[in-house]
C-alpha cells in the first residue's frame, strides 16, 4: 500500500508540474517537447549501480500475443477517436485471433485460466469504471475556464495545479489511511470523492473558478486515494505466480479505459448537444459543460454501486 500510494503520488506530481508549466510549454513548438523525456538519461548510471543484476531463466518472450493485443487494443482506442467502422471491425478481429491462439499456444503470455476467473474479472472491471473519465478533468476544466470565464491557459493551470497538489498528498497518505480504515471503505470514499468533485463541478459551473478548483481538487482527491486500494484489490484475486501479469493487465486495462473516455467525453467538449439547457439553469457553452460534468461524475458513481454489490464476491477466499 505504501509503495503504491508513492508511486501514484509521484505520477500526480509529474502531472502538476505538466499543468503548471503549461503556460510556458504553450510558446514552444511541440517538436521539443518530445526531448522533455531525454532527461531520464542521466539516472541511467544510478538504475545501472543499484538494480539487481539477474538473468532469466531463458524462456522465450512471447511476441505474437503481445503483437497480437498491442494491435488489437490500439485499433480499439483508435476507433473511439475517429468513430472509423473498420477499425472496431479490424479490433474484434484481432481480439478473437488472441483468444483462439492462448487456446493453442504451448507458452502463451498470458492463459486462458486467466480470464477464467471471476473474481479477478469483477475487479478488473472496477478499473475500468474508475479510470473511465480520469483523462477528462483537466481538458474540461481548461475548456470552462477559455470558454465561460475567459481565462488563458496560463491563468488555469495556476488553479488546477493545486488538484494535482491534492492528489499527491492522497497519493502519499494513501497507505496510511487504507492501512487505518481498511481497503473496502477506502475504495469507496474514493469513488465517491470523484463523483462529488465531477457532480459538484457540474452544479457550479457559473459560481467562480475559484469554486470549480476547489470541485477539481476533490476530484483529485479520490483520484490520489483511489490507486492503492483498486489495485491492491485487484491483485488481491490472483495467485502470487500471476501479480506480473496482473499488474500489466492493470496498466494495460487504466490506460485504454482512460483514452476511450477522454475520446468519447472529449469528443463533446466543442459540440453543442448538451448546451440547450441544464438543471442549474444555465445555456450555452456553461450548460453544455455543466450537463458533461454531470454525466461523467454519474460514471465513478456508477462505479461505488458495482463495487458495493460485487465486493463479497471479489473479496471471497
Amino acid at each position: 500500500m505504501i509503495f503504491f500510494g508513492l508511486f501514484t503520488a509521484g505520477y500526480q506530481i509529474s502531472a502538476s508540474i505538466g499543468v503548471f508549466a503549461a503556460g510556458m510549454l504553450s510558446a514552444i513548438a511541440w517538436q521539443y517537447l518530445f526531448l522533455i523525456p531525454s532527461v531520464t538519461i542521466l539516472f541511467l548510471p544510478l538504475l545501472l549501480r543499484n538494480l539487481p543484476d539477474k538473468q532469466g531463466n531463458g524462456e522465450k518472450v512471447d511476441w505474437l500475443g503481445f503483437t497480437l493485443v498491442g494491435f488489437a487494443v490500439a485499433f480499439l482506442t483508435l476507433y473511439f477517436s475517429y468513430n472509423a467502422i473498420w477499425m472496431l471491425v479490424v479490433a474484434a478481429v484481432l481480439f478473437v485471433a488472441f483468444a483462439v491462439y492462448i487456446n493453442k499456444a504451448e507458452h502463451p503470455f498470458v492463459t486462458p485460466a486467466f480470464f477464467r476467473n471471476t473474481r479477478w474479472i469483477g475487479a478488473i472491471a472496477l478499473i475500468l469504471v474508475f479510470y473511465f473519465v480520469n483523462y477528462f478533468a483537466s481538458p474540461v476544466f481548461n475548456a470552462i475556464g477559455a470558454n465561460v470565464y475567459g481565462m488563458s491557459t496560463s491563468q488555469v493551470s495556476m488553479h488546477i495545479v493545486f488538484a494535482f497538489l491534492v492528489a499527491a498528498a492522497f497519493g502519499i497518505c494513501s497507505g496510511a489511511i487504507v492501512g487505518k480504515i481498511g481497503v473496502q471503505p477506502s475504495l469507496a470514499i474514493a469513488g465517491t470523492l470523484m463523483a462529488v468533485g465531477f457532480i459538484g463541478a457540474g452544479l457550479a459551473v457559473n459560481a467562480g473558478f475559484v469554486v470549480l478548483t476547489l470541485f477539481a481538487c476533490v476530484f483529485y482527491a479520490g483520484c490520489g486515494l483511489m490507486y492503492s486500494p483498486v489495485v491492491s484489490t485487484v491483485l488481491g484475486t490472483l495467485p502470487q505466480d500471476e501479480s506480473g501479469r496482473g499488474v500489466g493487465m492493470n496498466d494495460l486495462v487504466m490506460n485504454v479505459t482512460g483514452s476511450i473516455g477522454i475520446a468519447v467525453f472529449g469528443g463533446l467538449l466543442g459540440g453543442q448537444a448538451f448546451s440547450g439547457s441544464s438543471i442549474i439553469g444555465a445555456t450555452g457553452a456553461a450548460a453544455s459543460y455543466s450537463n458533461l460534468l454531470i454525466i461523467a461524475g454519474c460514471v465513478p458513481l456508477v462505479g461505488v454501486i458495482y463495487y458495493l454489490i460485487v465486493r463479497k464476491h471479489i473479496y471471497a477466499k
